[in-house]
């Protein structure tokens, strides 16, 4: 699978015991792990109260945000992490 800028990706998979493939649970907590550290690495407090969830490829963005400028950095900060295919943004903004 190819990426909106040309990089192929492929999806973690392992071999079951039955031969059959599965999707590899052990890889999408690996990328959830260094979103969570890119995260926590950030200048900016709000983004160490954001948790997610990656499955698939899919990274699943959760939590409240001060403004919707963070909302989108913190987007931009986890989009780039290998193995994340698509982010999922449920962050909400304080009102």
């Amino acid at each position: 699978m190819s990426d909106a800028n040309g990089v192929t990706r492929s999806k973690a998979t392992r071999r079951s015991s039955d031969g059959t493939t599965q999707p590899d649970v052990s890889a999408g907590k690996t990328v959830a792990a260094t979103v969570q550290r890119r995260l926590s690495e950030s200048s900016y407090a709000a983004m160490r109260g954001v948790t997610c969830e990656c499955e698939d490829g899919i990274l699943v963005l959760r939590g409240i945000v001060p403004s919707f400028h963070m909302k989108q950095l913190a987007q931009e900060i986890v989009r780039k992490v290998e193995g994340v295919d698509a982010v999922v943004n449920d962050l909400e903004v304080e009102d």
